[in-house]
Parts: structure tokens; sequence; C-alpha cells
């Protein structure tokens, strides 16, 4: 009986221990954590990293990611390449020095990033976002391109006019007029500058407005450039096959560029025609000093 005791009393002790060194482990196991740099807000990619929006918070190794931070000045000054959550984890792989970096990783094989000139108007007030479709619009005016107007203007471009009276035709010489065309559509969106975006904040709680102030001013609006993912293969413009890549540039430098949002989902409409001022015009004058109908007679 009394070996009996004892082996009970040893299996009892035995069980408490090893209940005890379980427990001390696992307890220990949540103090193996380590100091580790984390987003304090929602930050988007490109944004430069300041101490304020970044914090250090202590996670448990295991959930620790690869190369994370453990320091804020690590991370003081650098840009970010990918978007970050609130309390999403900093990494050394996701920093840069470039405001620009990471952007190309994502365009295609063929394609090429390419930056134009907006301003409030022809960039849809900032209210365009990466990600987003657009058409680009370009308004030529003769007045203003004469370099690259100048080899067409030396070609004399007759249109014919009757003279009523004699019933003659003469041959006249056409000025070349303001033309817009759509050079390209489906274009993606890379980057818009957060100085240009058109963003609205939510009032404070003491605010008796009914309506909310725009983060983004009127002055830092005004103008900027918009980087779009443009394709190299050749497109029909005008009849002629040229490159978007190639094209773009020449249109920003020697035109005004505007952009045309598109529809998340595709429509299917297609603008390919252009727009001709002068041809506006004259329709316009042709319709106002049109005779009006003469009344049958009863």
């Amino acid at each position: 009986m009394k070996s009996k005791g004892i082996r009970a009393l040893a299996v009892t002790v035995g069980g408490g221990l090893l209940v005890f060194l379980l427990m001390a482990a696992f307890l220990g196991s949540l103090r193996n954590t380590q100091p580790t740099v984390v987003a304090v807000r929602p930050l988007p990619a490109g944004a430069r990293l300041t101490a304020d929006v970044l914090a250090v918070r202590e996670i448990h190794a295991s959930a620790r990611l690869p190369n994370a931070l453990s320091d804020v000045k690590d991370a003081d000054g650098q840009v970010l390449t990918v978007a970050r959550a609130t309390g999403d984890q900093i990494t050394a792989d996701m920093l840069g020095e470039q405001a620009a970096v990471g952007v190309a990783a994502q365009l295609e094989p063929g394609h090429r990033a390419i930056a134009v000139r907006v301003s409030q108007a022809s960039g849809l007030a900032g209210v365009i976002r990466p990600g987003d479709r657009v058409a680009v619009v370009a308004i030529i005016d003769p007045q203003q391109s004469v370099e690259l107007l100048s080899p067409i203007s030396e070609i004399p471009i007759p249109s014919e006019t009757t003279e009523k009276a004699t019933g003659i035709t003469t041959a006249t010489l056409s000025a070349p007029s303001t033309v817009a065309y759509v050079v390209v559509s489906g274009l993606r969106v890379l980057l818009v500058p957060q100085s240009f975006r058109y963003e609205e904040v939510l009032p404070e709680e003491d605010s008796s407005g009914l309506f909310t102030i725009a983060r983004t001013t009127a002055s830092s609006q005004r103008e900027s450039v918009i980087l779009l993912d443009v394709p190299v293969e050749p497109v029909e413009v005008a009849g002629v096959q040229v490159s978007p890549a190639t094209l773009l540039p020449l249109l920003d430098a020697k035109s005004q560029i505007y952009l045309l949002l598109e529809p998340v989902q595709d429509d299917g409409i297609r603008i390919t025609t252009g727009t001709n001022l002068g041809e506006l015009y004259q329709a316009v004058l042709e319709s106002t000093h049109a005779s009006p109908p003469v009344p049958a007679l009863p």
C-alpha cells in the first residue's frame, strides 16, 4: 500500500511539473517579441516616410516579416514602394530613394511609362487615380505650332468656290485651323502627384458648415504631370501608323493634351473622328445665314 501511495504521489508531482514546464514554455514564447516598425495610418505607394507616420511595436518573432525594421530612423526619409495599411510592418525591401520607384515593375512587356503635362481642366480637376483608364485628346493649334505645320504650310491647299454671278469656279487657299483628335484610348494611369489630387476631407466635429473643404488647393492643382502606361506597338491615328510612345511626347511639346476618363467597364464606344474648328465654324455660319423656308400658299 505504501508503494502504491508513493507511486501515485510521483505521478501527481510529475504531472504537475510537466504542466508547469509547458506553461512556462508558453509564457516564454509569448515574451519572445521584437521591436518592429509599423505604419500608424494608411500609406500609399510612393509616399516619402516620416517619423510621425511610423511607430515601433512589439511583435512576436514568428509573425515578424523578413528584413523587418526595428528603428524608425531606418525608414525616415525613404520612399515606400508598396501600399501599407494601419499596423502593417515596414521592411527594408519596401523602401527606395526615388519617388517613382516601383513603377517599372507595373509595366508589361511592350509598354513604357510617359509623363504628360496637364492643367486643372485638361487633367480632370485631379479626380483621376492610379489604375484609372483614360483617353488622350490632342488639340493642335497651327498658330502655336508653327514649327510642326511649317512643312505643310508651304503646300497650297486649294478649295473650290463658285461665284454666283458668273458661275466661274475659282480656287482659293484654305488656312489650317485648330483640330482636336483622339490619339489613343485605354491608357492606364500609373501615377498622379499627391499635390494635384482633388480630395475631400472630413469636417471637424465643431464645424457647422454644410460642405467639406478640399485638401488640395486650387493653386497646387493649376498644373502638374500625369504618368501614363503607353504601348509601344503602333496604332492608327488619322490614317497614319505611329507608336504612342513617340507620339505622346511630340504632342505634349507641340499641342495641348486633354484626358478623357473612361468607365470602369468597357462600353465599346470608340471616338475615331476628329473635330476641325474651321469646318465647324463654317457650318455654323452657313446655318446662321441660311434663308428661312418660304411658307406654302394656302
